[in-house]
């Protein structure tokens, strides 16, 4: 089987087997044998299973660290989003927000009531947060609600030298490696 995270799912058959078995163990309130079952998961067969749960999906992804519910968010389809994210709490969604890259975390922020964002990015760093509020001002499919602005600019005469620098610094600061645009 895949390991967590990487690879391609289950071919169909085994993730019927798989939604069988953590329908038997939300059944059971085996948590324990849950939680190992679906840590040993990758991301896009969580999303699968819980996609097709008719009970416990909100169990399901609740029983998956953040960093994980981060990634397996973003595949779920839209009916299992709706479902679950306005039953999590604002500290969860938030600790949820902190492992998104900031446009990620920002069209899962647009998915919450208008007047839940603020209770929610108040548990927010920060500097994320500023991002995030300042995508959240775009709509979600218009090209400001797709920007990343993880980048930095660069002229063409900028040393190879210089521009290793300059993105050490970045992902130094905002840990993460930024987009390298060379403009002129």
């Amino acid at each position: 089987m895949t390991s967590r995270g990487r690879g391609l799912p289950a071919n169909p058959m085994q993730l019927s087997t798989l939604l069988t078995q953590v329908d038997t163990l939300l059944g059971q309130k085996d948590d324990v044998r849950l939680k190992s079952l679906l840590l040993s998961r990758n991301a896009k067969e969580l999303a699968h299973v819980i996609d097709n749960l008719s009970n416990g999906k909100r169990k399901s992804f609740a029983t998956l660290p953040p960093e994980l519910q981060a990634e397996v968010v973003l595949l779920m389809n839209e009916e299992s989003r709706s479902y679950i994210l306005p039953k999590l709490s604002d500290h969860t969604l938030a600790r949820l927000l902190h492992f998104m890259e900031e446009d990620n975390a920002a069209d899962v922020a647009q998915l919450l009531p208008e007047e839940r964002r603020p209770g929610v990015l108040q548990y927010v760093k920060p500097e994320k947060r500023v991002k995030i509020e300042k995508l959240l001002l775009f709509g979600a499919e218009t090209a400001g609600g797709l920007m990343d602005l993880n980048f930095i600019v660069v002229a063409p005469e900028t040393t190879v030298s210089a521009v290793i620098t300059t993105v050490s610094d970045h992902a130094r600061e905002h840990k993460q490696v930024p987009v390298v645009i060379v403009t002129g």
